[in-house]
């Protein structure tokens, strides 16, 4: 079983304590968990770079890692006693979105067997366009590099990471990316026909999707937040800079009519448009194409913990079964009961596929 940890393609990292595979490896498999670049260290696409590859292709390069990982898998998995013909990719929300790319990848054709994608962003969307990107690097190296007669790939090279990563993050601010004001970057994957393929036939392995029933409370908990959904017209704003032209529909469905309306009204429309609308699209894809598909939806509200509700990635300590790693006190026993059966069942999957 690899594990493909999230954080939006911008953040985290395969060594988080929930991560730990010791518990899942006593019920008998191989444990894997990786790192892969992110940001712009793993998707920067510029022309210039494009143009430099003998596949006419840049970005992408944090899915690479992961092919990559995978690669090495097959090829030296059965010395820690792994089976390199029964290999299981699972991730959550940034992971669980490569999940899906990977399945789209015509790299990574045979490299597994089974995956499992918990609470996946993007639906079917296989990336940003490369040109898109490409554009998007541009624009970056203009912000790096005053002088236009240097050479721009040398002078790049040259730069610093902080310096390279300050400037593409700019000032992260999600209030001024909501009234308009956005200095910053957002490097992610991207269709490239390569990594990547636009018509790619789907990888059809067995495969779990699933999402949390309270995923957006996550994000409703963050103090940036705090001030846009402490009233009404905030939340509203919210919405129409997500979604534009769709944004009075969308509010006719979760309208929220008082401020004490305003956190559930955005917690159900947060969680049903960013995870639960991809996941029911992906798995008719699924079985569409005659793949053996399951979904869930986990609604398991973690004791005593800050965010309340069943919150984007509050399952992981208990697919990994490690519910005694939690800083917080009041596990309860039924919580243990959920975690070893879920548990059991992701590495019953991963033997069967069942």
């Amino acid at each position: 079983m690899v594990w493909l940890h999230g954080g939006g393609f911008q953040t985290g990292w395969g060594h988080q304590r929930f991560f730990d595979g010791a518990a899942l490896a006593r019920k008998g498999v191989v444990v894997v968990t990786i790192n892969y670049r992110l940001g712009v260290f793993g998707f920067f696409a510029h022309s210039l770079l494009s143009a430099e590859s003998p596949n006419q292709v840049s970005g992408n390069y944090g899915l690479l890692d992961q092919i990559k990982a995978l690669q090495w898998v097959k090829t030296n998995i059965d010395v820690f006693g792994g089976n390199p013909n029964c290999v299981t990719i699972f991730g959550q929300s940034a992971g669980a979105y490569s999940v899906n790319l990977l399945s789209a990848s015509p790299l990574a054709v045979g490299l597994f067997h089974r995956a499992i994608a918990q609470s996946p962003p993007g639906g079917l969307t296989m990336g940003t366009p490369l040109a898109a990107a490409e554009d998007q690097g541009r624009k970056l190296a203009a912000a790096l590099i005053a002088d236009r007669t240097t050479d721009t790939l040398t002078a790049l090279r040259a730069l610093d990471a902080e310096t390279l990563l300050k400037t593409a993050l700019g000032s992260e601010s999600l209030k001024a990316r909501i009234s308009g004001v956005d200095d910053g970057f957002n490097f992610g994957p991207t269709t490239d026909d390569y990594v990547i393929a636009k018509n790619c036939q789907t990888v059809n392995v067995p495969t779990i999707l699933g999402v949390n029933s309270e995923e957006g409370a996550y994000w409703a908990s963050l103090e940036e937040l705090q001030p846009i959904l402490a009233e009404v017209d905030g939340y509203e704003r919210f919405v129409r800079w997500q979604y534009r032209d769709k944004a009075k529909a969308i509010l006719a469905l979760y309208p929220a009519n008082a401020r004490e309306d305003v956190r559930e009204a955005f917690i159900d429309f947060f969680g049903d448009s960013v995870f639960v609308l991809g996941v029911r699209a992906i798995a008719q894809d699924r079985c569409d194409k005659g793949a053996k598909t399951y979904v869930y939806c986990f609604s398991r509200r973690p004791p005593s913990d800050e965010i309340d509700g069943a919150y984007h990635g509050c399952e992981i300590p208990y697919v990994f079964d490690n519910l005694d790693q939690k800083t917080s006190t009041g596990v309860e026993k039924r919580d243990q009961e959920i975690a070893d059966r879920i548990s059991q069942q992701w590495v019953h999957f991963a033997r069967t596929g069942d």
